[in-house]
């Protein structure tokens, strides 16, 4: 799951633990970890700059971590780069023999810092050529408007291909593979775009979903993650392990089980999440004062003082914004890798 959000959160009350009445679905991964391989691509102009990764990285299908990952590189595993993004913030390698996928820059020490990398062209072949930066957690949705349903979340520091606006110049319709057409809508406000007012008019023709309240008696069904990949999983706040979105349409609530390091590489987990209901419980089960959890918005100040293991706590959130929870060990100087579940839901009336 994923957290942001746009007003401040009221001061959540302690709640007694309580189990989840859920039906499970079988485990399904997290959006970067699907391996697929790419078509062969042209050699580069020139050659490739030597570089380095300094923590675990996905390959990348495109320049967002939305898209397809092909693969991982561990830390330190050297990297022939033959190209960047217009905004510098992606690197496109050679992965796999000819082929090739974009990383994140600033996961690649370069070993020349003064070689000159390549702009390479943004790919996409339709609409308006422009390119936008998420500059916070976002997500994306199948019309122009808050009250369409979310498609997905897109990072910070994702890099999309804009294809129009609407007339209000609020919202832009980007490329997203994840979605069944190819395409979404982002809200402009959480985008950095260069020469907006360029951008083509494109009239949204579909309208928003209504919400229906489900059935009484119905079982809420749950999205559950497990990452056993301790000691180095190369996950931050800008690119958490697992990324839900909650729907009383869909998944009422949701489960992640993992493994935090305290004696080499990061010493914390980031998961994120988007609630359409605006009361949550979150709860972390673990060993007693192995871990605590913390629950930020975007890149705020903790809205709680931190969840101990066991506690299970209820928190008021901005609806269909991006929340982040921040799990780390009470005492990160042990040689242990202390495990934990976490499990959120819907609290619904």
């Amino acid at each position: 799951m994923l957290f942001s959000g746009c007003d401040t959160a009221s001061t959540p009350s302690s709640i007694p633990t309580t189990e989840f009445i859920t039906a499970t679905l079988p485990a399904t991964s997290i959006p970067f970890a699907t391996q697929t391989a790419l078509p062969p691509t042209t050699a580069p102009a020139i050659a490739p700059i030597a570089g380095t990764t300094t923590t675990e990285v996905n390959v990348r299908v495109d320049t967002s971590t939305a898209s397809t990952s092909l693969g991982t590189l561990p830390a330190f595993s050297p990297v022939q780069i033959i190209g960047k993004d217009g905004s510098g913030i992606w690197y496109r390698i050679i992965y796999i023999g000819t082929d090739s996928g974009w990383v994140r820059a600033d996961y690649v020490q370069v070993t020349d810092v003064t070689a000159e990398i390549p702009v390479l062209g943004a790919e996409s072949v339709i609409g308006s050529g422009a390119r936008g930066v998420v500059v916070n957690g976002v997500n994306v949705r199948n019309g122009a408007g808050r009250d369409f349903m979310s498609l997905g979340l897109l990072n910070q520091n994702d890099v999309v291909s804009i294809l129009g606006k609407d007339s209000s110049g609020n919202w832009v319709k980007i490329e997203y593979p994840a979605s069944p057409d190819g395409v979404g809508w982002v809200a402009v406000e959480f985008l950095q775009v260069d020469n907006l007012e360029a951008v083509q008019v494109i009239e949204p023709t579909n309208q928003p979903v209504a919400t229906v309240p489900t059935e009484v008696g119905t079982i809420p069904m749950t999205a559950v993650v497990s990452v056993i990949a301790a000691p180095n999983e190369g996950d931050s706040a800008e690119v958490p392990l697992a990324i839900f979105t909650l729907s009383i349409l869909s998944a009422r609530s949701a489960q992640f089980t993992g493994k935090v390091s305290t004696s080499s590489g990061d010493i914390e987990d980031w998961i994120a999440f988007s609630s359409q209901y605006p009361d949550v419980i979150i709860q972390i089960t673990c060993d007693p004062g192995s871990i605590q959890l913390e629950l930020q918005r975007s890149d705020a100040e903790p809205l709680t003082n931190g969840l101990n293991c066991g506690i299970g706590q209820q928190v008021r959130v901005i609806a269909d914004e991006v929340y982040l929870l921040r799990i780390s060990p009470l005492s990160p100087g042990q040689n242990i890798q202390p495990g934990y579940t976490v499990k959120i839901k819907l609290n619904e009336p």
